[in-house]
């Protein structure tokens, strides 16, 4: 009895001292940009001229003045035959006839599907997934 005393004892001991740890790292500034650099983000993020947006393959932000970007993924993108402006109700109806007409052919080949393949449809589908957007870009 003396022992098992002395281990809840120090696994309470350790519980502890992971809590203040824990604490004390999420209180610290683990930033690994200078003051300088955070002023400047801020600026640029609350400058409503800007837009910034990733750029194709990971080669960092790119920043452009937004009527510009505006202008841009309008005429080049969205007022296009290739793009049409749905409303919330169609596109959740496409998004949900899409779902059922999946789930059928799942359903459907489910013998040609592995456990491991069949398993990834089935939990796939229990998950809620947000409306596709359009994501602009220079």
């Amino acid at each position: 009895m003396e022992v098992e005393d002395s281990i809840t004892r120090i696994e309470t001991s350790l519980k502890h001292a992971h809590r203040y740890l824990v604490n004390k790292i999420s209180k610290e500034n683990l930033q690994n940009l200078s003051l300088s650099q955070l002023s400047t983000l801020k600026l640029l993020k609350e400058n409503n001229n800007l837009t910034i947006k990733p750029t194709d393959k990971n080669l960092g932000p790119a920043v452009m003045d937004t009527n510009t970007y505006i202008n841009k993924v309008l005429t080049d993108h969205l007022l296009t035959k290739d793009y049409r402006q749905l409303s919330t109700l169609d596109a959740k109806n496409i998004m949900d006839n899409s779902k059922t007409y999946l789930k059928s052919l799942i359903s459907h080949h489910q013998t040609s599907l592995t456990k491991p393949e069949f398993t990834f449809f089935q939990r796939n589908f229990q998950k809620f997934h947000r409306l596709p957007m359009f994501l602009g870009s220079s």
